[in-house]
């Protein structure tokens, strides 16, 4: 049985957390298979960008506001839009992405996302 998302009319259908150490200010979304992500083109932001370069095609990037945490991150499937999000946030950034697979969220080593 799915949960409600807050007060919104979405249900979860998966939530996942974790807690990441990060070294370079960026916590990186991958598919397992290395794959391209489709993502939904989204208005200019500083928290989320997708890298344009060959090697990275499969990543999304989503910059955190300290170069090393901890950071506490959750992701959701819903089986619809978002609720608005509450006044505790200062930003917000909602974006569509698709994946062929599975998806890792990792961290940036040395310029390059490592599993």
């Amino acid at each position: 049985m799915a949960r409600l998302f807050r007060e919104h009319q979405s249900a979860v259908l998966r939530e996942r957390s974790a807690t990441f150490e990060v070294e370079h200010s960026v916590i990186v979304l991958r598919t397992w298979d290395d794959l391209p992500i489709g993502v939904a083109p989204m208005d200019e932001n500083t928290l989320v960008s997708v890298p344009e370069e060959e090697l990275t095609r499969s990543d999304v990037w989503v910059h955190t506001a300290d170069q090393f945490g901890p950071f506490e991150v959750t992701t959701r499937l819903l089986d619809g839009a978002p609720c608005a999000p509450g006044q505790e946030w200062e930003d917000v950034v909602e974006f569509s992405m698709d994946a062929p697979g599975l998806v890792n969220a990792t961290e940036m080593v040395c310029n390059e996302p490592q599993p």
